[in-house]
């Protein structure tokens, strides 16, 4: 999927869903501080909501992670979402150079990744902040697209943000 931008009002954001926690929660680029935490985020998505096995235990994992956030801070950029000082919530801007052309030497592309909210604070409109908030930076750094691999239970999320199918982006499972 890729992103085209919603319908807009003439004059400020679009009205995203409110719930009884978004108008209190901060979405911001992540700071150095908050990868542990993000890290864990991501730990407690993949092992307890997906079941998956850890092939390391938690602390190897926060440190790997962490190590990882800043050995590729060049080219992906964490946002969270911050209620009452506690982080509920992550997104990942991914941004990928494009070879050049004769009309636009310097490109680039943007990939979401690992979009992740707490789950008693799904459905309020932290998801959608968090995407906006990818959205707007991929749009001011210039990107040419956005997509987004999402499993199959977020595509109508997406598709309200404004992503849309397309037949021209193509993917091979390796």
């Amino acid at each position: 999927m890729h992103w085209q931008p919603p319908d807009r009002p003439r004059h400020g954001r679009p009205k995203l869903p409110q719930g009884p926690d978004v108008a209190l929660e901060q979405i911001r680029p992540a700071r150095e501080d908050d990868i542990p935490a993000v890290a864990l985020l991501r730990w407690n998505w993949s092992t307890g909501e997906n079941g998956v096995t850890p092939v390391v235990s938690q602390s190897e994992f926060i440190h790997s992670f962490t190590e990882w956030a800043q050995a590729n801070s060049t080219t992906h950029q964490c946002f969270v979402a911050e209620l009452e000082g506690r982080v509920i919530g992550m997104a990942w801007l991914a941004l990928n150079p494009r070879v050049p052309s004769p009309t636009r030497i310097v490109r680039s592309h943007a990939d979401i990744q690992s979009v992740y909210v707490v789950p008693e604070h799904r459905n309020s409109g932290v998801g959608a902040r968090l995407i906006e908030a990818i959205s707007e930076t991929a749009v001011a750094l210039g990107s040419e697209r956005i997509t987004v691999h999402s499993s199959e239970a977020s595509v109508d999320f997406y598709r309200r943000a404004g992503y849309i199918t397309s037949e021209a982006v193509r993917h091979r499972r390796l």
